[in-house]
């Protein structure tokens, strides 16, 4: 989070692809993480706790690909055409997988989101009716700093067991990892490969 602060400082144009190397949970800038999330219970199950720069509710991190892209804030480079290309981006990845995932950048929450998948959003990236991922934006003086989590596997076990069994549910019911939704084993290198080479 830390390092995407210091790439929109810079202003330079980036798309960056990240992992994490230990299950994490991260909340939006200046939010509040829900009350189950305690920081003892958390450090026992070796689950890093972040606040990141970018709005949102909870996000599951450590069997996801999270990305973060700064774009210079210019009138020829409209946000929402920004945002289109992002999810377009990452749909097109996906279908290396024959996994069809539809975007909407015109449907809007209803409200401040608490947990990012499992909650209607601008910039969601949905496979039928349940969430794979999506977007947080915000913007700096010169730039807009995005940041985006695609869910690969499920939820990390050491966040599950800390979870509360109606948010376990709701992560059940109304999310889905693309693993699942390929029938089979994704390799993140092949998806990276498969953005990366979007025009």
């Amino acid at each position: 989070m830390a390092y995407d602060e210091r790439l929109v400082a810079e202003g330079m144009p980036t798309l960056r692809f990240f992992r994490w190397s230990v299950p994490a949970l991260s909340w939006g800038y200046r939010q509040r993480p829900p009350d189950w999330v305690d920081a003892s219970a958390c450090a026992a199950r070796g689950v890093e706790l972040v606040e990141r720069p970018t709005g949102g509710g909870l996000a599951v991190h450590g069997t996801d690909l999270s990305c973060s892209v700064v774009i210079p804030r210019r009138p020829d480079l409209p946000l929402r055409g920004c945002m289109a290309g992002l999810c377009e981006l990452f749909a097109q990845g996906c279908c290396v997988f024959d996994v069809i995932v539809k975007w909407d950048i015109e449907t809007r929450g209803r409200g401040r989101v608490a947990y990012c998948l499992t909650e209607t959003s601008p910039y969601a990236l949905m496979v039928g009716d349940r969430k794979l991922g999506g977007f947080a934006v915000r913007a700096y003086a010169g730039s807009w700093l995005i940041q985006g989590s695609l869910l690969i596997r499920p939820v990390p076990e050491a966040i599950r067991r800390i979870m509360p069994e109606w948010v376990q549910c709701a992560y059940g019911t109304r999310a889905m990892c693309l693993e699942e939704a390929a029938g089979g084993p994704i390799d993140e290198a092949m998806l990276i490969d498969a953005c990366r080479s979007q025009k």
